[in-house]
């Protein structure tokens, strides 16, 4: 963060604000990011907020949009949310028991569920990124303890959510998309998980280790509105969460829905472009 993140943001506030501010605000943001990707990218990252349907309810139509648009490629999709090496076949597997040890959301989830299923009809397969040790549940896995002192309240993290876990998770991640990419080199793959993993500038990125003018990284977030209501704040506190720079940095002003960085900003952003959803109707 000294080194790399926090003096570019500082130098390029100016840049990215601007980047945000002159973004077209159109109709549908998703089908112009589908019409408008680079021929050259063959790794579009997606990366989401945990927990808010309307973000699982929009990637079919991502999919939908990307095979519409490229007809003839062969596109394959990724996910944290499948465990490592399992190809959906359109059913949950038999030796997966609903009460066992192993809580993998896109097993229990009707969204991912119907994602995976949408995707098969697509003609696109769904291949899982998580290795078996990240499913588990949170009772089985290591946790870390975080401060307890008189000045740093005791705290204690999940192996998976912290920076070790994070690392490990992301190598099983390459390892997954590097073996297939040496038997599809021209397949368009889109990875599917939690922003932290892909944002550019993240810890042990994920998109950060492929060729800049290859990769794409796309955030979905949930409306201001939608953050604000979910976590009962106000929506200007709310307009500073989930957002890739306001991860590392509270400055700037980024309150369009739909904002798109360029490439020589994207490292930098963290996304090459993101979209506020809209709140869902009720």
């Amino acid at each position: 963060l000294e080194e790399q993140v926090w003096p570019q943001l500082w130098k390029k506030m100016d840049q990215l604000e601007l980047a945000a501010a002159t973004t077209p605000q159109v109709a549908d943001p998703l089908s112009t990011v589908a019409e408008y990707l680079p021929s050259s990218v063959d790794m579009l990252f997606v990366g989401e907020t945990h927990e808010f349907p309307e973000i699982q309810r929009t990637m079919p139509r991502l999919l939908a949009l990307l095979r519409e648009q490229q007809p003839n490629r062969k596109i394959i999709l990724f996910t944290e949310f499948l465990p490592k090496g399992f190809v959906w076949e359109g059913k949950v597997p038999s030796n997966f028991k609903w009460y066992s040890d192993l809580k993998i959301a896109g097993f229990c989830d009707k969204n991912y569920r119907r994602l995976w299923n949408h995707a098969q009809e697509l003609d696109i397969p769904s291949v899982g990124l998580e290795p078996v040790y990240s499913c588990l549940s949170s009772d089985l896995c290591a946790s870390f303890v975080r401060g307890n002192s008189e000045r740093v309240k005791k705290k204690e993290i999940t192996f998976d959510a912290s920076l070790t876990g994070i690392k490990y998770r992301n190598e099983n991640f390459l390892e997954v998309l590097r073996t297939y990419r040496r038997m599809n080199p021209d397949a368009l793959f889109v990875v599917y998980a939690g922003s932290r993993h892909v944002g550019y500038n993240q810890f042990a990125s994920v998109s950060a280790q492929f060729e800049p003018e290859k990769t794409f990284v796309l955030e979905l977030l949930p409306s201001v509105e939608r953050i604000a209501k979910r976590l009962n704040m106000s929506e200007a506190y709310a307009e500073e969460l989930g957002h890739p720079i306001r991860d590392f940095i509270w400055t700037g002003e980024f309150p369009q829905k739909f904002q798109f960085f360029g490439k020589p900003l994207a490292p930098v952003a963290g996304v090459d472009a993101l979209i506020h959803l809209e709140t869902p109707k009720k």
